[in-house]
């Protein structure tokens, strides 16, 4: 009975769809072992009963827990981010890869005080995206020793201690299209107009000596524009990295919506023989998510496509049995 309370309410709003929907892709497309996923929606379960929210993002947050090894709170404890053990070729020391993050998260938890109070940092304090010296502002953090934060981590997540990477060689390809293409073609549908984009660039030795991996379910959860199983050819064969969603595509209602290649990284303290390096791609100017092209319905109508509702609920009900 509890097994079924458990997963009515994952499956009572389009946010726990896209989870379930993605557990079943992550186990036919063998990314995790059977006994890991039951592993992990056993502990989902435990975790339930000693609380028993009542709303799917209440659920949600608690798998995230799960996940993360902070729940349930009795018993043995096990983490399951970055599990995906397939390798990629594509990591060396010869290659970048990026992350793109808010300017605000740059700003506050990352950058410390005195890089934005001298010289053209002075306008980190009060940013105007659309003054050219802001982006020399962040350029010259380049230059700067002594910039980061006292503990500052890149993937500072509580719940989600990772971060998430693309090739830096791709994305150079599409970083002087407007910071919405940027947003869309990666899938960030949590930035949003005013939200500022930076890219950060990682090393390929950064890389290479931390712990990463393709991203399961178990590492987006609630990230509502994740998908395991990419559209075309050429994304499946990057067997060892995912694909972000194209946020543009799935609003046009495109039938192949892939993104770029994206694989996670464990956390990584911020020191300046990290070697990361920082450019400003620009100021996001419109919503992804809110209309009826492109919101969490209407990407649970794409991911669907092969699986009936009925069919989902009894297949995560039997990864339970």
């Amino acid at each position: 009975m509890l097994k079924k309370q458990m997963v009515d309410l994952l499956l009572s709003e389009p946010e726990g769809q896209i989870i379930a929907y993605n557990a079943l892709a992550t186990r036919d497309s063998k990314i995790v072992s059977e006994k890991l996923l039951k592993d992990f929606f056993s502990q989902c379960l435990n975790a339930y009963q000693e609380d028993k929210v009542t709303s799917t993002d209440d659920l949600i947050s608690q798998f995230e827990l799960v996940a993360s090894g902070k729940r349930p709170i009795k018993g043995e404890k096990k983490i399951f981010l970055l599990k995906c053990d397939k390798i990629s070729t594509l990591l060396n020391k010869k290659y970048e890869s990026s992350n793109v993050i808010e300017f605000s998260t740059l700003k506050g938890y990352i950058i410390n005080y005195s890089c934005s109070a001298s010289g053209h940092g002075s306008i980190l304090t009060n940013p105007d995206p659309t003054d050219p010296c802001f982006e020399e502002s962040i350029k010259e953090l380049n230059n700067i020793t002594n910039k980061y934060q006292i503990n500052a981590k890149l993937g500072g997540n509580s719940k989600r201690p990772f971060f998430w990477i693309t090739n830096s060689n791709i994305l150079v390809r599409k970083i002087n299209k407007r910071a919405d293409y940027i947003r869309d073609i990666l899938g960030l549908i949590h930035y949003e107009p005013s939200h500022i984009l930076i890219e950060i660039k990682i090393p390929g030795r950064t890389i290479i000596k931390s712990k990463n991996a393709r991203p399961t379910f178990m590492d987006a959860l609630s990230h509502t524009r994740f998908r395991i199983k990419p559209d075309t050819v050429l994304a499946r064969q990057r067997s060892a990295w995912g694909c972000t969603v194209d946020l543009n595509k799935l609003a046009l209602k495109k039938k192949k919506i892939d993104g770029l290649p994206e694989r996670i990284v464990n956390q990584v303290d911020c020191t300046e023989d990290l070697g990361l390096s920082f450019s400003y791609i620009g100021e996001v100017k419109t919503f992804r998510g809110d209309t009826v092209a492109d919101d969490d319905i209407a990407f649970v109508k794409y991911l669907r496509r092969n699986v009936n509702f009925t069919s989902l609920k009894q297949e995560i009900l039997d990864i339970l049995s």
